[in-house]
């Protein structure tokens, strides 16, 4: 989202008029701070950026109950909001096709790492991530590296981690396995031999 809203060329001032927010609870926003937002802002903000509502009520809805929201908070969080965001809406084609052609690969990556249900929200966080960033991925020098390092960065942030180091738990890094990846999944060059060695930063609310 602080991608979309740096790239409109807006400034916090205009978004505050527009949306009659409080441009401090935009800036937390924007910046992934402060406490977990409601679905109304989320919503609200998104449209004014000509963001998708699906994939982005997809990622909210599942980071809020990972922030311990109950599912009512949830539900009282889009009572305000038109019915259309939370209804699921079809991908662009390209994205759908790509999603189809690497969604496999992509599993057994993450079921290196993560149980089969962290592993099922982690792939399905990608495409949504991906949902939202796709003319980004269209415009990178390598569509196949864009994706498999959004794949890569959310697997890793819900790796358990040891003094910065991943885990690998019951499902123990396999080369044979990230080898037998279709090429169009995975890009040239990038190291099989082993996990990272640093998790990335993952922003929470609280």
């Amino acid at each position: 989202m602080r991608g979309s809203y740096l790239a409109s060329g807006m400034t916090l001032s205009e978004l505050s008029t527009r949306l009659r927010f409080a441009k401090s609870k935009l800036s937390e926003l924007l910046r992934g701070v402060g406490l977990y937002p409601r679905w109304e802002i989320v919503y609200l903000l998104a449209a004014e950026l000509g963001m998708p509502s699906w994939p982005l009520y997809r990622l909210w809805r599942q980071a809020a109950f990972e922030a311990h929201k109950s599912s009512e908070w949830v539900e009282n969080s889009t009572d305000h909001t038109p019915i259309l965001t939370t209804v699921p809406t079809t991908p662009p084609l390209e994205h759908g096709a790509f999603r189809e052609l690497v969604e496999n690969d992509y599993s057994l990556f993450a079921q290196a790492f993560l149980d089969d249900d962290q592993r099922d929200v982690a792939v399905s966080d990608t495409f949504d991530i991906l949902w939202l960033s796709w003319n980004d991925a269209l415009a990178s020098h390598d569509t196949r590296r864009f994706s498999w390092n959004v794949l890569r960065a959310t697997v890793m942030s819900r790796t358990p981690h040891r003094d910065g180091r991943p885990e690998l738990g019951r499902a123990a890094f396999d080369t044979v396995v990230l080898q037998s990846l279709t090429k169009p999944a995975l890009p040239g060059g990038l190291p099989l031999e082993g996990p990272p060695t640093r998790a990335p930063s993952r922003g929470r609310h609280r």
